[in-house]
């Protein structure tokens, strides 16, 4: 009889793979992809005018400095969406799990971008994104009246 070499238990690293769609969706990663991917399957005309700041993760203080006179903001939201309504001109989206803390710095962020006409959201999780954005698009398709 052969022996077959045993398969271990998969890593840490391989299990990523291996997670439902539903736990992948509960790490800010998973739900801006989740986001994402509703805006280009159910809101593909925003597909152009959602736009990604990358304003999150740690650095060297040489690297910060740099980001920071090339225009980083601390606070920045995840995600701005370039379409104007009639009541705002845009929408800041930041992006929390549902353990997530919204930050002093994002709160006086989206306080500064109500003040200038945009709307600014904290959602936790992905079914609050996607409801915060149908609640600014209402029902809006993309089409001319």
């Amino acid at each position: 009889m052969t022996n077959f070499p045993r398969r271990h238990p998969p890593s840490k690293r391989n299990s990523r793979k291996l997670t439902s769609k539903t736990q992948y969706k509960t790490t800010e990663s998973g739900i801006a992809i989740a986001l994402v991917d509703y805006v280009n399957k159910a809101r593909p005309f925003l597909k152009d005018y959602i736009v990604k700041l990358d304003n999150e993760g740690r650095t060297s203080w040489q690297l910060g400095k740099q980001k920071k006179r090339e225009g980083k903001k601390k606070g920045a939201s995840d995600y701005f969406i370039a379409w104007p309504m009639p009541q705002y001109f845009g929408l800041w989206l930041e992006i929390k799990t549902e353990q997530g803390k919204e930050s002093p710095e994002q709160k006086e962020f989206g306080h500064k971008m109500m003040a200038r006409g945009y709307q600014y959201r904290c959602v936790y999780g992905i079914d609050a994104a996607i409801e915060e954005l149908d609640r600014y698009l209402g029902k809006y398709n993309g089409m001319c009246e």
